[in-house]
């Protein structure tokens, strides 16, 4: 188990219009953990703890989502997939 988050530690989805699906793999302890996920202008909507692996968040998924996990050693930050679809059409 290490403690630095690097992006292949953890994954953020959309379920649907109104909450993102976070996966945390085992390999990266989730001791002293937050998550903060922040909108288009990276402003943040929601703080919380991780208390297990796998959350569900109600958030809406029109605008972009970005979600950032800190750990007390490093922070990596995600681009929710598929959030936003129709803010970044041309």
């Amino acid at each position: 188990m290490h403690v630095k988050p690097t992006l292949h530690d953890w994954s953020v989805s959309v379920v649907d219009d109104t909450a993102v699906f976070i996966a945390i793999n085992d390999d990266l302890s989730i001791e002293s953990t937050k998550l903060k996920i922040l909108g288009k202008d990276r402003n943040l909507l929601i703080e919380l703890v991780p208390t297990n692996r796998a959350i569900t968040i109600d958030v809406s998924t029109i605008m972009p989502i970005f979600v950032e996990l800190h750990t007390p050693h490093g922070v990596s930050v995600q681009y929710a997939l598929g959030s936003g679809a129709d803010f970044y059409k041309n």
